[in-house]
């Protein structure tokens, strides 16, 4: 009789197994005044669309731009330091850009030309 339960649930999980589900996946999350729906793609990927927002404007604007340069999640989804790394890396961009054009513009000038800051940028990039 054992033997039989263990046979049927063999059989239940390789059906489960051979026939994936295909209902929809998908639901909405609402908070701070926000209502989200997400949904999983068929090729596994986690969508979100605003369906409602009515904070304010700056609030609105400020989301965005944590949404652009920080993971999702953050400030809890990261270590605590890396607020402070991405600030060093984002002056070690901005000062590798600088001295980029500022030898660009040393270069110009060595070949006898008289370049502007502007010609300069043009040409390293």
């Amino acid at each position: 009789m054992r033997m039989l339960g263990m046979k049927r649930k063999e059989e239940a999980a390789a059906q489960l197994d051979s026939k994936p589900y295909e209902g929809p996946f998908q639901w909405v999350e609402t908070s701070n005044s926000v209502s989200r729906q997400f949904q999983f793609e068929s090729d596994g990927l986690l969508s979100m669309k605003v369906l409602d927002d009515s904070r304010p404007v700056v609030h609105r604007v400020v989301d965005s731009f944590l949404n652009k340069f920080f993971p999702s999640g953050y400030p809890y989804s990261v270590h605590e330091g890396y607020l402070t790394y991405t600030q060093f890396r984002a002056m070690q961009h901005f000062t590798s850009a600088t001295l980029s054009v500022l030898s660009t513009q040393s270069l110009l000038s060595a070949a006898g030309l008289r370049p502007t800051p502007a010609q300069a940028t043009v040409v390293s990039w």
